[in-house]
């Protein structure tokens, strides 16, 4: 069992998650386990991804690249900094461009094509991976499930 939080969740419980930086990780925990569960507050559902920004986790190498690409495809790119204005360093000495979407049409293709390019580390989508959200609201507690 996985509990986590998560930045957004849509109706069909996939998630944007990393927006502290450690996207990589969080994955790589949740990816084997049985039960995936998400704690979040109502301000957390969406009726569509993309109003918080995506993280994309890339290479140091060829990051500015990437970045350029992000631009042509009119993603709205830009690398997370530091509070000293550095580009932030994740855990894996790799770079965060944040796309600021707005929203995310299709966040299954969109996964896909950014795991497809050369350079992207992990991409902040958690598409079908969550069983079940628990979310804390002015009604009281309320668990949202996959439909099976």
């Amino acid at each position: 069992v996985t509990v986590d939080g998560a930045d957004e969740v849509d109706p069909q419980l996939n998630g944007i998650k990393g927006g502290g930086g450690a996207l990589l990780m969080e994955k790589i925990v949740a990816t084997p386990t049985k039960e995936y569960i998400w704690v979040v507050d109502e301000s957390k559902l969406v009726d569509q991804l993309g109003a918080f920004k995506l993280p994309v986790e890339v290479v140091q190498y060829g990051a500015d690249r990437l970045y350029r690409v992000f631009e042509s495809k009119d993603y709205k790119p830009s690398f997370r900094l530091t509070e000293e204005g550095n580009r932030f360093v994740t855990d894996m000495k790799n770079y965060i461009i944040d796309l600021d979407l707005g929203k995310i049409e299709n966040p299954v293709a969109l996964g896909e094509e950014l795991k497809a390019m050369t350079g992207v580390v992990e991409h902040g989508l958690f598409n079908g991976m969550v069983n079940k959200v628990i979310v804390a609201g002015k009604d009281g507690v309320k668990i949202v499930e996959v439909k099976a």
